[in-house]
């Protein structure tokens, strides 16, 4: 049995092992504002890694065919790495808010240029370090933020 201590120091014992896993998040911050963030551990033998980013940009389409072609990369570079894929996966939603507004007797319409877009993108990955699937999903979102900061200019 193993002999463990708890939070009060008092010491009590086990009939198991424990195996205790590492999440890692990563916050990235360009020019002041927070571009995307991650998580990722290691479970039952996968990479997992997992992260989510908001972005503006005027044409969604564009960053959604890029999200597609971005999942598509990522798949062939675990197969040439020889890897499994449990899964990739990506939530990709929009939101785009106007605002009314009444001053003297006339209604205004006020619509925003960009489109606000939140997208969630999970990677379970066998036989690939966590590190590497970790650089490869960063690309991902730098590729995606760069790019919807470009449609700005």
């Amino acid at each position: 049995m193993n002999l463990r201590e708890n939070a009060m120091g008092e010491h009590h014992r086990h009939g198991h092992d424990h195996d205790h896993e590492h999440h890692h998040k990563e916050i990235h911050v360009v020019k002041g504002r927070e571009k995307f963030s991650m998580e990722s551990h290691s479970h039952d033998g996968a990479s997992v890694v997992s992260g989510e980013c908001t972005l503006s940009a005027e044409n969604p389409e564009i960053v959604r065919t890029m999200l597609a072609e971005q999942m598509q990369r990522l798949g062939g570079w675990v197969n040439e790495k020889e890897g499994y894929i449990g899964h990739i996966k990506a939530g990709f939603s929009t939101e785009h808010t106007e605002s009314f507004s009444i001053t003297e007797r006339k209604v205004q319409c006020h619509s925003p240029e960009n489109t606000l877009i939140h997208i969630h993108l999970a990677a379970i990955v066998f036989m690939i370090p966590l590190d590497e699937l970790k650089e490869q999903v960063k690309n991902i979102f730098l590729t995606l933020t760069a790019d919807a900061d470009g449609q700005k200019e």
